[in-house]
């Protein structure tokens, strides 16, 4: 089954030149043969003139990127909703309170009525907006004397970041908007300066030896030639 069939789009992220030049000429067949469709041919003229404006613009630094929680799903963290879902958990929202400390445990029947009642809690507060929801949220953390940015920022740890956001990482633009309480999309770019500044340093050391070697070996040749000049003038 074809991608054109699920009405999928497939990108292929290559790692060396040869392996792209392979993939080049496999679609290049395709198109000559017909099997595959030119993308083209199914963009309208007004994409094409705005992706072509926008290429300018980013190749010229003069973007400015928006980042919602769409660029971290690939990194294994949670939208919205299902945010919001985690942190109502987290609070105790339709979950059924443990037992207090020196109490006996529940009967079966106690624990049955325990936890329709939690169910009954969870569906009235899935029932509300998602503001009211975050609103209810805090409040409860706020009892707590917890912060709601900082309960957020420990739930979307994440020792990887994503695809796009090693690929925004290099576009040159010097500043970006968030929402997002991650902070992948700066790790990315720092690792990336990191790499960028070892490059040049590694570049400027090879410079520096090909250069003293290259010094070396004209005094050795100076000392060479004219040791053997004073050898041959030797009477």
């Amino acid at each position: 089954m074809q991608a054109r069939d699920l009405g999928v789009d497939i990108a292929l992220c290559l790692f060396d030149n040869v392996t792209y030049a392979a993939a080049q000429a496999e679609r290049r067949l395709l198109f000559e043969s017909g099997e595959a469709i030119p993308w083209q041919a199914v963009v309208s003229d007004r994409l094409l003139a705005t992706g072509r404006r926008l290429a300018r613009l980013a190749t010229a630094g003069e973007l400015v990127l928006f980042l919602g929680s769409g660029v971290s799903v690939g990194a294994g963290l949670p939208m919205w909703v299902p945010l919001v879902r985690q942190l109502a958990k987290a609070v105790g929202i339709g979950v059924v309170p443990p037992v207090e400390p020196g109490a006996p445990p529940r009967s079966a029947r106690q624990q049955a009525k325990a936890e329709k009642k939690a169910k009954e809690r969870w569906d009235r507060f899935c029932g509300l907006g998602l503001l009211d929801q975050a609103r209810l949220i805090e409040q409860r953390l706020s009892a707590a004397n917890l912060s709601l940015g900082e309960t957020v920022a420990g739930l979307l740890l994440s020792p990887f970041h994503s695809l796009a956001h090693a690929v925004l990482a290099k576009l040159p633009v010097r500043e970006h908007i968030t929402t997002n309480y991650d902070a992948l999309y700066v790790v990315c770019v720092c690792v990336w300066l990191c790499v960028c500044v070892c490059v040049c340093v590694c570049v400027c050391v090879c410079v520096c030896v090909c250069v003293c070697v290259c010094l070396c070996v004209c005094v050795c040749v100076c000392l060479c030639v004219c040791g053997c000049v004073c050898v041959w003038s030797t009477p």
